[in-house]
């Protein structure tokens, strides 16, 4: 029988033909050989311990030859060869473990054994390795032991911290990237950069915002005070903020716009804080003066302008000038202001002579209200401009003024005659027509006088004396009238010089005419003989002459001569008759004779 040799416990066989121990193979490292003759490992170290090779027990204990407990720093699971080095991040202060401790918060772990403080200026949450993460920039942290980002201390206002890991905060070294936050900007909290915006800082801060300046080292805006604004960013000092706009104020701090317009009545400069500045700073504003207004939004008070007034502050509209005065503009009292002569003045006149009285009509009183106050120019005168206070003078001669004439040789009504009734009410006066002569001053035609003629246009005296032989009435255009109208030919029993009016001379007593144009008395007619011519003025005898008388010719009485004795005169005797024989007439005017007696000498 054959014997088989039997190899040690910590190797094995894996050939049937082996001559010798020395062919036995190690047990593979994290493996056990526990027993002899083994032909493959027949188990795994144990968790805790590492196996080498050539281990015989799971748990070895030879200082590591063939292993040991896991040590320190490192970490064994079943079946471990050689000891794992615990992965950064992790550690491991005791043997015989198979894992590793996270590293904790505060803590990072470099070596896997033992937990090391997490240095300034970074931190260290769980696990964390050798690369502790920096405090980024904006902040800083001079503790040890950090565990997360948010225990970095943000930078303080007023600063920027642009280092990574920062672990002071000293704006005094040069070395710790603490600087001051630059004008024109506001640096809150955690600002990494001296002019920080959106997109280059995660701290709270930026461009200084509308409203606000910032000067060196701003931790929070400041506000523009009141009574400025600022309308854009990166202000920088209060005298960047910009003086609150005309007509406008800015009634709290941190405007970036006027607040409104200033309020009716009160004006607003430069820098007012206030929609009704009571003007105790005369430089920001303050009511309406009088002899102005101020509407809504007024930066310098307005002037009334003309034709208005205001004798109060605070208004936002000026007064309308009172009718009978004018106010110029900027003024605070009308009663100064009366409207002078020549002129009225309807409500809000703007000036003395606004409204001159019209041409044809003037005003010698003050404080007129419309053009009815102006009176029209007297008859005979004529008011030639606008604005008069007293006619400009009488009419020029050779033409007449009605009421209201402006002009001294009016032509309006040249063919007035002494027919027309009424002047139209647009007529001022005329030219004198024919028939009519107009002294300087005539208000009328005055009709040319009796006896005489006025022949021709514009005459301010008459012609001439009417013709011999014919009589002019009122009115005659020509010396030899025959319209029985304005004159005529001289009538029968009256004769007509020169210059005979409407009263032509009669005939005298003893004559008559029944002739027309007698020019001169001698024209008239010696009374028929035998008849007598008793009135003045006639075309015939009057009668025969009386029984008893006789008339010669030219008598003027019916018995201007008796007859005598001896004699009779039958009515129209123009002579005695001698009693014929037989009769006789003791009787004187006696019209008959007497018839002698019987027995008398016949």
């Amino acid at each position: 029988m054959t014997t088989v040799a039997s190899f040690t416990a910590t190797t094995t066989i894996t050939s049937s033909s082996l001559q010798s121990e020395s062919q036995c193979i190690p047990c593979d490292p994290g493996r056990v050989c526990s027993g002899s003759g083994l032909t493959a490992p027949n188990g795994l170290c144990a968790a805790g311990y590492y196996c080498r090779g050539s281990a015989y027990t799971d748990k070895p204990r030879d200082g590591g030859a063939t292993g040991d407990f896991c040590p320190k720093g490192h970490y064994c699971p079943e079946g471990t060869g050689e000891p794992n080095t615990c992965i950064p991040g992790s550690f491991n202060n005791v043997t015989g473990l198979d894992y590793c401790f996270d590293c904790p918060a505060g803590f990072y772990c470099v070596d896997g054994e033992i937990p090391l403080a997490c240095p300034r200026g970074r931190y260290c949450p769980g696990n964390t390795t050798a690369a502790q993460p920096y405090c980024p920039r904006g902040t800083y942290n001079p503790d040890f032991g950090m565990v997360y980002e948010s225990d970095c201390r943000p930078c303080l206002g007023g600063y920027y911290c642009d280092t990574l890991g920062a672990t002071e905060f000293d704006a005094s070294l040069n070395n710790t990237g603490v600087g001051k936050c630059s004008p024109s900007y506001y640096c809150k909290s955690g600002v990494n950069i001296s002019t920080p915006t959106s997109d280059t800082t995660s701290g709270l801060g930026g461009p200084c915002p509308v409203g606000h300046y910032c000067p060196e080292q701003t931790e929070d805006p400041d506000m523009c005070p009141m009574g400025t604004y600022r309308d854009v960013e990166l202000g920088a000092d209060v005298s960047d903020c910009f003086p609150c706009i005309l007509g406008h104020y800015c009634g709290s701090m941190g405007l970036a716009n006027a607040t409104g317009p200033c309020d009716p009545g009160f004006y607003c400069l430069y820098g007012s804080s206030d929609a009704t500045p009571t003007g105790a700073d005369a430089s920001k504003g303050g009511p309406c003066l009088v002899g102005h207004y101020c509407p809504q939004g007024t930066s310098y008070p307005l002037a009334c302008p003309a034709g208005t007034y205001n004798n109060v502050t605070g208004v936002d509209a000026c007064f309308e000038c009172p009718a009978s005065y004018y106010c110029p503009e900027n003024i605070t009292d009308y009663t100064g202001y009366p409207c002078p002569e020549g002129h009225y003045c309807p409500n809000g006149t703007t000036g003395a002579l606004e409204f001159p009285c019209p041409k044809g009509s003037y005003r010698n009183l003050t404080r007129g209200v419309s053009q009815e106050d102006c009176f029209a120019c007297p008859p005979g005168f004529y008011c030639g401009g606008e604005g008069l206070s007293l006619p400009t003078d009488e009419c020029d001669q050779g033409y007449f003024c009605v009421v209201g004439a402006w002009s001294a040789q009016p032509s309006e009504y040249d063919n007035f005659t002494v027919g027309d009734c009424l002047c139209p009410s647009n007529v001022t006066g005329g030219q004198c027509q024919p028939g009519y002569y107009c002294p300087q001053g005539s208000h009328e035609p005055v009709a040319c006088t009796e006896g005489n003629y006025c022949a021709t246009p514009g005459l301010y005296t008459v012609t001439s004396q009417c013709k011999a032989g014919y009589y002019c009435d009122r009115g005659a255009s020509i010396e030899d009238p025959t319209d029985g109208i304005t004159g005529n030919i001289c009538p029968p029993g009256r004769y007509c010089g020169l210059g005979t009016g409407v009263d032509q001379p009669r005939c005298p007593l003893g004559t008559f005419s029944n002739q027309t144009g007698n020019q001169v008395v001698s024209d008239c007619t010696n009374c028929t003989q035998g008849y007598y011519c008793g009135s003045l003025g006639l075309t015939e005898p009057t009668d025969k002459c009386a029984e008893g008388y006789f008339c010669p010719t030219g008598q003027e009485i019916s018995s201007p001569f008796p007859c005598a004795q001896g004699y009779y005169c039958p009515a129209g005797s123009h002579e005695m008759i001698h009693c014929p024989s037989g009769t006789y007439q003791d009787e004187t005017a006696q019209g008959t004779c007497k018839t002698c007696p019987s027995g008398t000498v016949k």
